[in-house]
Protein backbone atom coordinates (compact mmCIF):
# COMPACT_ATOMS: atom_id res chain seq x y z
CA UNK A 1 0.00 0.00 0.00
CA UNK A 2 2.50 2.55 0.91
CA UNK A 3 4.73 1.49 -2.34
CA UNK A 4 1.30 2.63 -4.23
CA UNK A 5 1.34 5.82 -2.88
CA UNK A 6 4.84 6.80 -3.24
CA UNK A 7 5.18 5.61 -6.56
CA UNK A 8 2.15 8.09 -7.13
CA UNK A 9 3.33 10.80 -5.26
CA UNK A 10 6.66 10.92 -7.43
CA UNK A 11 5.03 11.08 -10.49
CA UNK A 12 3.09 13.71 -9.27
CA UNK A 13 6.08 15.54 -8.00
CA UNK A 14 7.74 14.56 -11.51
CA UNK A 15 4.90 15.51 -13.45
CA UNK A 16 4.89 18.78 -11.39
CA UNK A 17 8.26 19.62 -12.47
CA UNK A 18 7.79 19.23 -16.61
CA UNK A 19 3.85 20.01 -16.74
CA UNK A 20 4.41 23.68 -18.00
CA UNK A 21 6.67 22.02 -20.84
CA UNK A 22 4.44 19.11 -21.94
CA UNK A 23 1.12 21.37 -21.56
CA UNK A 24 2.98 22.99 -24.45
CA UNK A 25 3.33 19.75 -26.22
CA UNK A 26 1.10 17.71 -28.31
CA UNK A 27 1.02 15.18 -24.92
CA UNK A 28 -1.38 15.55 -21.86
CA UNK A 29 -1.20 15.09 -18.26
CA UNK A 30 -4.46 12.44 -18.59
CA UNK A 31 -2.48 10.62 -21.33
CA UNK A 32 1.11 11.02 -19.65
CA UNK A 33 -0.72 9.52 -16.63
CA UNK A 34 -2.26 6.87 -18.50
CA UNK A 35 0.46 5.82 -20.41
CA UNK A 36 2.76 5.39 -16.54
CA UNK A 37 -0.39 3.44 -15.66
CA UNK A 38 -0.06 1.23 -18.21
CA UNK A 39 3.71 0.72 -17.76
CA UNK A 40 3.59 0.80 -13.67
CA UNK A 41 0.78 -1.54 -13.73
CA UNK A 42 0.26 -5.73 -14.74
CA UNK A 43 0.30 -4.81 -18.01
CA UNK A 44 4.05 -3.36 -17.58
CA UNK A 45 6.36 -3.74 -14.69
CA UNK A 46 3.67 -4.70 -12.25
CA UNK A 47 4.91 -2.32 -9.79
CA UNK A 48 1.40 -1.07 -9.15
CA UNK A 49 -0.25 -3.37 -6.89
CA UNK A 50 -3.94 -2.05 -7.02
CA UNK A 51 -6.99 -4.09 -5.53
CA UNK A 52 -10.18 -2.23 -6.23
CA UNK A 53 -13.61 -3.11 -5.78
CA UNK A 54 -16.37 -2.48 -7.83
CA UNK A 55 -17.85 0.31 -5.56
CA UNK A 56 -14.30 1.68 -4.93
CA UNK A 57 -13.49 1.99 -8.65
CA UNK A 58 -17.08 3.98 -8.82
CA UNK A 59 -15.81 6.48 -6.21
CA UNK A 60 -12.27 6.98 -8.02
CA UNK A 61 -14.11 7.63 -10.89
CA UNK A 62 -16.42 9.77 -9.20
CA UNK A 63 -13.28 11.85 -7.75
CA UNK A 64 -11.22 11.75 -11.38
CA UNK A 65 -14.48 13.23 -12.87
CA UNK A 66 -14.86 15.92 -10.44
CA UNK A 67 -11.45 16.87 -10.52
CA UNK A 68 -11.46 17.23 -14.38
CA UNK A 69 -14.82 19.32 -14.10
CA UNK A 70 -13.33 21.13 -11.58
CA UNK A 71 -9.66 22.09 -13.78
CA UNK A 72 -11.93 22.66 -17.27
CA UNK A 73 -14.50 25.02 -15.15
CA UNK A 74 -11.15 27.15 -13.32
CA UNK A 75 -9.73 27.62 -17.01
CA UNK A 76 -13.08 28.95 -18.16
CA UNK A 77 -13.12 32.19 -19.92
CA UNK A 78 -15.62 33.98 -17.71
CA UNK A 79 -15.20 37.34 -20.57
CA UNK A 80 -16.29 35.52 -23.34
CA UNK A 81 -19.37 33.78 -21.29
CA UNK A 82 -20.56 36.87 -20.38
CA UNK A 83 -20.44 38.71 -23.86
CA UNK A 84 -22.22 35.47 -25.40
CA UNK A 85 -24.62 34.94 -22.51
CA UNK A 86 -27.93 34.02 -23.75
CA UNK A 87 -28.98 32.00 -26.87
CA UNK A 88 -27.77 30.83 -29.47
CA UNK A 89 -28.58 32.57 -32.74
CA UNK A 90 -28.77 30.91 -36.38
CA UNK A 91 -31.10 28.38 -37.19
CA UNK A 92 -34.44 27.59 -35.29
CA UNK A 93 -36.61 25.08 -35.60
CA UNK A 94 -39.26 27.06 -34.94
CA UNK A 95 -38.57 29.43 -37.57
CA UNK A 96 -38.54 26.81 -40.43
CA UNK A 97 -41.67 27.40 -43.01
Amino acid sequence: MYQNAAILATLLVIYSAVSARVERSWLGGPMLFAGAGLILGPVGLDLLQLNVAADGLRTMAEGTLALVLFTDAADADFGFIKRNLGFPSGYCWWDSP
